[in-house]
């Protein structure tokens, strides 16, 4: 900073805030993890909380949409798995919607395309899963392929009159004159698998 502006309060203060890496998400984190020490009453903590809102807030500069956007955005960062959670808060969002739409390009770079959202506090995200997402195409009488699975056959078990075929992409097959295709995708080509079943 030149020596001309250090006698200016507010560029004083600004460069300060910077060099120190004081910002709004500072004091966030400071009103979240906010402690009562020994000796201070209950309202000395309320004052200490009002001021760290305050800071983080910064009411008088935005609507109550503004806010109610930040404590949406908190939320939401809270909830995201921590790859997807790291990843959107260095994109530095400043509302909900914006960090949604990133979390859902970072899911769908790592898929190939779009893919449900599974993550949250304690639940996998798509990439941590191998879940089978499965497809069917049928040709002109849709019920074949079901009557040719018969009552407890599976994906994984396909009935003894399809055969198997390796799938090396995740895509939809179309129904072909050679019968019915069954599509078992899943995130791990090697796990992939398609059988056709004869009309």
């Amino acid at each position: 900073m030149d020596e001309e502006r250090a006698h200016t309060y507010s560029d004083l203060k600004d460069a300060l805030l910077t060099k120190f890496d004081i910002s709004p998400e500072t004091y966030r984190q400071k009103f979240r993890t906010v402690t009562i020490p020994a000796g201070e009453n209950p309202a000395e903590t309320y004052h200490r909380l009002k001021g760290l809102y305050r800071r983080w807030i910064r009411p008088e500069q935005h609507t109550k949409e503004q806010i109610g956007e930040q404590i949406i955005l908190e939320q939401l960062l809270r909830v995201f798995p921590a790859d997807i959670r790291t990843w959107v808060k260095e994109h530095e969002p400043t509302e909900g919607l914006a960090a949604a739409k990133l979390a859902q390009q970072y899911l769908n770079a790592r898929r190939g395309g779009p893919a449900p959202y599974q993550g949250g506090p304690g639940r996998q995200t798509p990439a941590q899963t191998s879940s089978a997402r499965v497809h069917t195409q049928q040709s002109a009488d849709s019920n074949h392929a079901a009557s040719q699975r018969g009552p407890g056959s599976s994906l994984a078990n396909p009935p003894p009159t399809c055969e198997p075929h390796r799938k090396h992409h995740a895509q939809q097959a179309k129904p072909g004159l050679e019968g019915n295709v069954i599509t078992r995708t899943t995130d791990s080509p090697e796990q992939s698998a398609e059988w056709r079943c004869p009309r």
